[in-house]
């Protein structure tokens, strides 16, 4: 039922309208002025409102001033209703807010024509902007599923673009190290047939002795660089399937790949983790999360100069077959100013001439879209403390 108000002063204006309207399913509430009836309508709703121009100590132009001023009424459609009937005051009325103009004595049909009309009118204005709310929102849905792409894309580029990199430096290494290989493999061996026993005797300084753990050590170190350009040469190839992995893997390879730059400013990466567990995803997806949280943190301390920085990463099963994994420093934290939209994008916690502001928006989408998870910040004991949970299944 529509809710009708209207504000004349003159009562039997008031009688003959209340008369016109009684057949029609309409609610009616009619006040004799102004004041009382913006009082009703800053409390109450209205699809329509009757309004006279000559009232005193407020007149109808004044009033709708009023009205219009309230939030819930900007909209609601104003007839006004009056014997005045110059070009002046018919051109107030509409500059006012009001929408239509019928002067007195009114024809009892036109009245209830030109209510009808308005009100269909502002039922189809009120459909059009939910309409075009909803479309808005479903554009913007696109826009930001476009750009979640577009960074996506950006992002596999890179890899793509580091991947044909790593892969022409693991072929420009592979010569060399094969034979620093060899060539300590034909000294051990000429070690362990004896072709070196007359030098040994010879040797009085313990040299012999000493050279040899150097050529182990030799060994080791180059069997460890291999290992260390396979990683980088595997990580940076394009894989985006899904598929079930031990997250102590993922784990290992972010430790190995980010080793030599934590330890150049001394920082310590603790791991704390539980064996077997597997998760459902692409495996360098969740090495990029790592990653970034763990070059985040080591990027705060060093600007925070802590003595002893260090970075823990540990990984527990909570309850409801998921994991939790949380990301840890001992750092100054977070700014608090950016927390609530840290993981928007282009909010960064280096400054604008340092990050991009992009890894931890991407990181949030990786562990949202590819693993069913969600990551987020809290107050560590110290530092910063991201956690990240995901669901599993026991391997």
């Amino acid at each position: 039922m529509k809710q009708i108000v209207l504000i004349d002063d003159n009562a039997v204006s008031c009688r003959i309208v209340e008369e016109i309207l009684k057949p029609i399913d309409y609610r009616i509430a009619i006040f004799q002025s102004g004041k009382e009836g913006i009082a009703y309508l800053q409390e109450h709703d209205a699809d329509l409102i009757l309004l006279d121009v000559l009232m005193p100590v407020m007149d109808g132009l004044q009033t709708c001033k009023r009205i219009k001023q309230i939030a819930q009424h900007q909209e609601t459609p104003v007839i006004f209703l009056t014997v005045k009937y110059d070009e002046r005051t018919i051109h107030d009325a509409y500059s006012v807010g009001g929408v239509d103009y019928i002067t007195k004595p009114f024809h009892c049909l036109e009245l209830l024509a030109r209510m009808q009309t308005h009100l269909q009118l502002n039922e189809q204005k009120a459909a059009l902007k939910a309409h075009n709310e909803t479309l808005q929102k479903l554009v913007d849905e696109e826009v930001k599923k476009s750009k979640k792409q577009d960074l996506m894309l950006m992002q596999r580029h890179k890899l793509i673009q580091m991947g044909e990199m790593a892969e022409m430096i693991a072929h420009q290494w592979k010569q060399p190290l094969n034979a620093i290989s060899l060539y300590v493999a034909e000294m051990m061996v000429e070690d362990q047939m004896h072709h070196f026993d007359a030098l040994k005797a010879q040797d009085t300084t313990g040299f012999y002795g000493k050279s040899l753990g150097v050529f182990k050590n030799i060994e080791r170190q180059v069997e460890y660089l291999k290992d260390t350009v396979q990683t980088f040469n595997t990580f940076y190839q394009p894989q985006m399937e899904s598929r079930y992995f031990f997250i102590e893997e993922a784990l290992n390879v972010m430790q190995q790949l980010l080793a030599a730059s934590l330890d150049n400013y001394g920082i310590a990466l603790k791991l704390q983790l539980v064996q077997n567990v597997a998760l459902q995803g692409n495996e360098n997806s969740l090495v990029q999360v790592l990653m970034t949280l763990v070059n985040n943190a080591k990027d705060a301390l060093k600007s925070s100069q802590i003595t002893q920085p260090q970075i823990s990463v540990s990984v527990s099963e909570v309850i409801n077959q998921k994991i939790e994994m949380i990301v840890e420093d001992n750092g100054n934290g977070i700014d608090p100013s950016i927390e609530e939209t840290l993981f928007d994008e282009f909010v960064t916690t280096k400054g604008t001439q340092e990050g991009s502001g992009l890894g931890l928006y991407i990181a949030k989408m990786i562990i949202e879209e590819q693993f069913n998870g969600t990551i987020y910040l809290t107050h560590g004991t110290k530092g910063a403390r991201f956690v990240i949970e995901l669901p599993v299944s026991r391997s």
